[in-house]
């Protein structure tokens, strides 16, 4: 297969090109993980240990629709499959055995709380949701449910506010009235896909020079973010964003701290599991070819000898080739366990180079099998 860094710098270069962002901004804000750390890490997002915030009820639904995505167009082989499949499965794990996951610790339930946190009239207070992304969206359903005054969504798609006005209970509110719907709201929620600001201090600052009515609530549940912080440092405006979110929804963390070990754990053994599958499955095609070989030879031999024994009975004919087959194994049995052993404990490499040479295998390199 290719090297990693040729495989990280191709990525990059597409989701710099896909969302117009520079190179040089992209490879200074990511990082890159290889071989057992890459099952590890999707092991723990998926048990909610290495979420925004510490067992985000969201994330696991995440990891299974972005495997759903991939097998529907089948970029997923059966190595990411196998690693998938592990992953959602410790997740369920982490949060049947362990406390984590059992609050409503999402940020969008965190959003929520800080609301209730610095408004003293629930029912009476209009909020403006700007974006349909999936944490404002949740954050509109809990506030809608709980009975908030009155639920605004606007959105660069007029239908796609509409739609959510309808399905959630609200007022849809074309882009260009964004001004006067803020005149209107005591909170503003942003949850847009937008890599830049949404509103800026230009925009707070010509309301108050018009003498419109000033939200006094701010929650900027993007990543990047789409709220400019200095809106922040006006007066009677209160700003907060992820960060905060997450100080909020980790106020139990306490509780979580003691069941951490036991997550982890739980994600080591099905981490050794998945990755002894993947290190044996290396040597798999040269044990099926070796296994082949010797089974064709002992079966040629035996059929040889049979061929010159021809008043043998049935009974008798099939005793030999029950031997044959006896034998074979249990001459293979060690050599397969040995292979086995060292795909995880040390250089497979060399023990199926052996092989190939001395009983004359044509199978593909792990190289050529890992690609």
């Amino acid at each position: 297969g290719e090297e990693p860094s040729i495989i990280v710098d191709a990525v990059l270069g597409f989701l710099a090109k896909y969302r117009g962002v520079p190179l040089s901004v992209l490879k200074k804000t990511t990082y890159s993980i290889t071989e057992k750390a890459v099952a590890e890490h999707l092991m723990r997002v998926a048990s909610g240990l290495d979420s925004a915030i510490l067992g985000e009820s969201q994330i696991l639904g995440q990891v299974k629709d972005a495997y759903e995505i991939a097998l529907q167009f089948n970029t997923c082989g059966s190595i990411l499959a196998r690693m998938f499949n592990a992953a959602i499965h410790v997740g369920k794990q982490v949060r049947t055995y362990t406390p984590i996951g059992d609050k409503s610790t999402s940020i969008s339930h965190a959003a929520v709380e800080l609301i209730r946190q610095n408004i003293s009239n629930f029912k009476q207070t209009n909020i403006l949701i700007i974006g349909t992304g999936q944490m404002g969206v949740l954050a509109a359903q809990i506030l809608k449910k709980q009975g908030i005054g009155q639920l605004m969504f606007i959105n660069r798609t007029y239908e796609r506010a509409d739609g959510l006005a309808r399905e959630v209970g609200g007022r849809a509110i074309a882009w260009q009235n964004m001004r006067e719907a803020m005149a209107q709201a005591n909170i503003v929620v942003v949850s847009t896909g937008a890599p830049h600001y949404i509103l800026s201090l230009k925009d707070i600052q010509l309301l108050i020079q018009n003498d419109h009515h000033i939200p006094q609530l701010f929650i900027d549940l993007a990543m990047p973010r789409n709220i400019d912080p200095a809106i922040g440092t006006l007066s009677n405006i209160r700003l907060f964003n992820l960060d905060h979110l997450q100080t909020i929804a980790n106020n139990d963390l306490e509780l979580y701290e003691v069941s951490i070990p036991i997550a982890e754990q739980l994600i080591a053994e099905a981490l050794e599991t998945f990755w002894r599958w993947r290190e044996e499955r290396q040597v798999v095609p040269v044990l099926v070819d070796f296994r082949h070989k010797i089974n064709q030879l002992a079966h040629e031999e035996v059929e040889f000898a049979l061929q010159r024994l021809s008043n043998l009975s049935e009974r008798d004919r099939a005793i030999i080739n029950r031997l044959m087959y006896r034998v074979v194994n249990k001459i293979l049995h060690n050599p397969t366990q040995r292979l086995k052993q060292a795909a995880v404990t040390s250089d497979a490499e060399t023990y199926i180079k052996v092989l190939q040479d001395l009983f004359d295998l044509n199978t593909l390199s792990i190289s050529e099998i890992n690609t």
